[in-house]
């Protein structure tokens, strides 16, 4: 349940591709000609834009350092078990074993999302 959704027809949804398929892109003819009154080659037609890539690029980027971030706090939640005042301390230790646990589950996940975003990037940039 989303908040604004309506939870009775919530998981429910009508799309225009179910009640009104001439107005979905499919359907909808890919333009021949720029703006310049030039012809637009067929190769160019499946082209990914500048604009397109540059979002890819940067939603990679983002992951990029969610996932360095992570890596960051990890390694300093586990430099810190070898601190005495933190050592002796049970109550702190099983806490940042909760957080590290939480940490690295989180990392799992950026991971295979950096590897999504990587493969996504390679395919539109070749």
């Amino acid at each position: 349940f989303v908040r604004g959704e309506n939870p009775y027809i919530f998981p429910y949804r009508v799309y225009p591709s179910e009640f009104a398929k001439e107005h979905t892109f499919p359907a909808i003819k890919y333009t021949t000609y720029q703006m310049n009154l030039v012809k637009i080659k067929q190769e160019d037609k499946n082209k990914p834009s500048k604009n397109h890539i540059q979002s890819i690029r940067k939603n990679f980027e983002i992951i990029e350092a969610e996932v360095e971030r992570l890596k960051k706090e990890i390694s300093t939640i586990e430099l810190s078990f070898a601190d005495p005042s933190i050592s002796s301390n049970a109550s702190k230790i099983s806490e940042l074993q909760k957080e590290l646990t939480m940490l690295k589950s989180e990392l799992l996940i950026k991971e295979a999302d950096y590897e999504k975003a990587f493969e996504e990037l390679m395919a539109v940039e070749n």
